[in-house]
């Protein structure tokens, strides 16, 4: 137990070292942001440690979005779902052979390192802007599906609802700031 709590402290200390640095001193080889505002890209900490990471250029901190680890029973994975400039959104679940599973989408500011949560399941889709709006379309299976718009704060407007069959979740669009989807065949239309 000593020698995992000594590893941890170790890679902990090599993170916030590397996390002193401006972010144009970073060059990954992948990259997930994309243009030249935001830096968003996965490093490895430890041989079953990832870590998502991201900064706004040129001199913004480095800022720890999310970690991905397997460590006995546990494990906790992440999948980027969007990113706009400095905002991502990102989904991550938690596996856990005593606690019940995990699941939460979130968006997260690069530059301020702020978040907010779009939903504790994985939406269908998630689009975000880049000053840290977003649109979901939410709904778990055999539920009826919403689409929800958000503010850069996280607070939620609810834009339609349906069953699944006639509000398709993977009919949301994101085109400049106006959100769009299908319902029963038309298209549904809100500025965000």
């Amino acid at each position: 137990m000593r020698a995992i709590l000594l590893a941890g402290v170790a890679v902990l200390a090599l993170a916030q070292a590397a996390a002193a640095q401006p972010c144009s001193k970073y060059h990954p080889d992948v990259d997930y942001a994309p243009g030249s505002y935001a830096k968003l890209f996965v490093r490895e900490l430890a041989p079953t440690v990832r870590e998502l990471v991201g900064c706004v250029m040129p001199r913004g901190p480095l800022r720890s979005v999310t970690t991905e680890f397997h460590y006995e029973n546990t494990t906790r994975v992440f999948r980027i779902r969007d990113v706009a400039g400095p905002i991502a959104a990102v989904y991550q679940l938690r596996n856990d052979d005593v606690l019940a599973s995990e699941e939460e989408t979130f968006v997260f500011d690069l530059g301020s390192g702020r978040r907010y949560t779009v939903d504790d399941a994985p939406p269908g889709v998630v689009r975000v802007l880049r000053d840290g709006a977003a649109v979901a379309s939410l709904g778990d299976p055999g539920e009826d599906n919403r689409i929800v718009a958000f503010d850069s704060l996280g607070r939620a407007t609810l834009l339609d609802s349906g069953p699944q069959d006639v509000l398709p979740a993977g009919s949301l669009r994101l085109a400049g700031r106006v959100a769009s989807w299908a319902h029963f065949g038309r298209r549904g239309t809100a500025p965000l």
